[in-house]
């Protein structure tokens, strides 16, 4: 039997900066995901717009309410796609509430049951923390440090996947209606010009 050669903080803390460096790569894909999807979002917008302008301007008839709410739909949509894109990234320095903790915003990929399981691996990364702060121990004093920097990271790259993942759904949503929008703007088209 192969027994540790740390002690069991040295274990525990091992673990939980594991699990952190885990959460900031799953965080990471997260990020990822979202701003593809915002630049296929915006792709899309810009060639409903063309084939909108294009289709307006072939016809005798066009529904002017309907091509103005197309438009502000569709600049809502790139605008949310730039925001998830590239800004969503941009804030001063984070706030305590932008933590875990609490309910997840009005639209999100995360469960009420992820949160709270998040928030008891918070709870005891704090309470480990708490106990090795005094500890003179330089192997637990550098795992200490090292966990205390895979936490915020982990805050971090959570708070920047929660703001990618809403500006891309905004963008999503956007688009759709505009989409829905263009359609009716078809049927109308198609309507009056038989």
């Amino acid at each position: 039997m192969e027994t540790s050669v740390n002690g069991p903080r040295e274990d525990a803390l091992d673990v939980l900066i594991d699990q952190y460096q885990r959460l900031c790569a799953l965080y990471d894909a997260r990020r990822s995901s979202a701003e593809a999807k915002a630049a296929g979002i915006l792709t899309a917008a810009v060639a409903v717009a063309a084939l909108t302008a294009t289709a307006a301007s072939l016809v005798n008839h066009v529904n002017v309410a309907l091509a103005v709410v197309l438009v502000v739909l569709l600049v809502l949509s790139v605008i949310s796609a730039i925001y998830a894109a590239s800004a969503a990234g941009l804030r001063g320095p984070r706030d305590r509430k932008d933590q875990v903790e609490g309910k997840p915003p009005f639209l999100s990929t995360e469960s009420t049951q992820y949160r709270d399981v998040a928030e008891a691996l918070n709870a005891t990364a704090a309470k480990l923390l708490e106990v090795c702060q005094d500890e003179a121990s330089e192997a637990i004093a550098v795992r200490v440090r090292t966990l205390r920097l895979w936490r915020e990271r982990q805050l971090d790259a959570h708070h920047l996947a929660q703001k990618k993942d809403l500006g891309a759904a905004y963008a999503g949503i956007m688009l759709g209606l505009a989409l829905a929008c263009g359609a009716a703007i078809v049927v109308l088209i198609v309507t009056h010009s038989g």
